[in-house]
């Protein structure tokens, strides 16, 4: 099973981006380029160590620590991504994924979780590999 197919069948997933048509693939693609560390606009340090920071920022470590590490994956509220993004890339990734800005904190908050946790596999990230990850969702 590639990784697409396993976030689009984690039900956590499918139920949270349902109703922003969880048929629409920008959508798991605009989340990808959150994480890439190509993505250096709208501020931060883009990748995974930007996003990471960007919850650690917010007083949400051992949130974003539990989808990285090998345990359950702790849920996060669209009042938390807001919070740890900020409005400009909520913004980026509504027009990115072609979804209301309103819905943008709700996707990712269904989102990354599963995400994260699929490119960190083992409970460590290597840039390398989850770059590759990501070029492969956005191919």
């Amino acid at each position: 099973m590639s990784i697409l197919d396993t976030i689009l069948n984690d039900p956590d997933v499918r139920n949270g981006i349902s109703k922003f048509a969880a048929d629409n693939p920008d959508i798991l693609k605009s989340a990808a380029k959150l994480l890439s560390s190509d993505n250096t606009s709208v501020g931060g340090s883009g990748g995974l160590a930007g996003l990471v920071s960007a919850f650690e920022s917010s007083g949400l470590s051992e949130l974003v620590s539990s989808w990285i590490g090998t345990g359950k994956n702790l849920p996060v509220s669209s009042e938390q991504v807001s919070q740890s993004l900020g409005e400009d890339k909520l913004r980026q990734f509504a027009n990115d994924a072609g979804i209301e800005h309103h819905d943008a904190a709700s996707a990712l908050a269904s989102l990354l979780p599963t995400l994260v946790n699929q490119l960190t596999p083992h409970g460590k990230s290597s840039e390398g590999s989850v770059e590759d990850l990501i070029g492969k969702l956005l191919s």
